[in-house]
């Protein structure tokens, strides 16, 4: 049991000057609570902690490893400033699972939001996700 607790604890495979996403300590519902960040990785820590530095004022704090995301593609450190100052705003798509329409005005999407659970997928209208690299993958 405890060689299964280590390994989900160690699944994610960060390295320094990565950036991630930062799950919130308790698990909301998908209106209540969202990833903050990102953050850029400062250093990996003994016992599966990792220190974030937050993009926006350099602050720093350390984090469990497991309530990280990495962040996804190459994006400017302007970009990566862009998400920070609207993390209020939106959620972060971390794949398109599936689609159904046959044109623009009839087709959806099924999210997966990053952070969040299977279960917790939505449909979403084209025009929501049309501006996703998600969608150009």
């Amino acid at each position: 049991m405890a060689s299964k607790r280590k390994k989900q604890a160690t699944s994610v495979e960060l390295n320094e000057d990565d950036y991630v996403w930062l799950r919130p300590v308790k698990k909301g519902t998908k209106l209540g609570s969202r990833v903050r960040g990102p953050f850029k990785v400062i250093r990996l820590k003994p016992r599966f902690m990792v220190e974030l530095k937050n993009i926006i004022d350099d602050s720093l704090i350390s984090v469990h490893i497991r309530r990280v995301i990495k962040v996804v593609g190459n994006h400017s450190i302007e970009e990566l400033k862009d998400m920070a100052a609207s993390e209020g705003d939106e959620y972060v798509v971390d794949g398109l699972v599936d689609h159904r329409g046959d044109d623009k005005e009839t087709m959806e999407f099924l999210v997966h939001w990053a952070g969040y659970d299977v279960s917790e997928r939505t449909w979403e209208p084209l025009s929501e996700v049309d501006d996703t690299i998600a969608l150009d993958e």
